[in-house]
């Protein structure tokens, strides 16, 4: 299921060209070439270049299911997606063991189980609204957002350090 709903999301333009991670052919090294690439075209066209870093910290186990689910509706992917996605999240218990001794099973109602090969798929989907959300907009016209996963990087280039940092502060308030 993985490699087909990757195979979608390439195919059907449905990832921001940006979101680097989860998708063939692209590594941890490609967010970083680009912000090499932005640092070396700033500095030779005399301009000043700022970047917000941001970790979605405990991003595959605040997922909502439902939020998801409607995400996924709005990318048009058919019923059978949606139902096996719900499924695959539906009813899933945690319990954990130590040194002989474990706790009983507890539901467990957000969040995508890491290590699984569909996962971070999931996770870029469920993140496409925050690029939607960040397009250039006239105050943040040279904005780029290069991520990996749930690493984002918001990066701006103007001709001052008091634009830029505006223009971040106000994508780091819209994402």
């Amino acid at each position: 299921m993985a490699k087909r709903l990757v195979y979608i999301a390439e195919t059907q333009g449905l990832l921001h060209s940006e979101q680097m991670g989860g998708r063939s052919g692209r590594s941890a090294v490609d967010p970083v070439m680009v912000l090499v690439h932005d640092v070396q075209q700033a500095k030779c066209n005399g301009k000043v270049l700022s970047a917000l870093f941001v970790d979605v910290k405990g991003a595959f186990y605040h997922v909502s299911r439902i939020q998801l689910l409607l995400i996924l509706q709005s990318l048009d992917f058919p019923p059978a997606v949606l139902s096996w996605t719900d499924s695959f999240l539906s009813d899933r218990q945690l319990g954990l063991a130590f040194d002989g001794q474990s706790q009983p099973l507890q539901p467990i109602k957000t969040g995508i189980p890491q290590g699984i090969h569909i996962s971070p798929i999931l996770f870029l989907f469920y993140l496409t609204n925050l690029f939607k959300d960040l397009k250039p907009s006239l105050l943040t016209s040279q904005l780029r957002s290069p991520s990996f996963i749930n690493d984002v990087a918001l990066i701006i280039t103007r001709p001052s350090k008091e634009a830029n940092s505006k223009a971040l502060e106000m994508a780091a308030r819209k994402a």
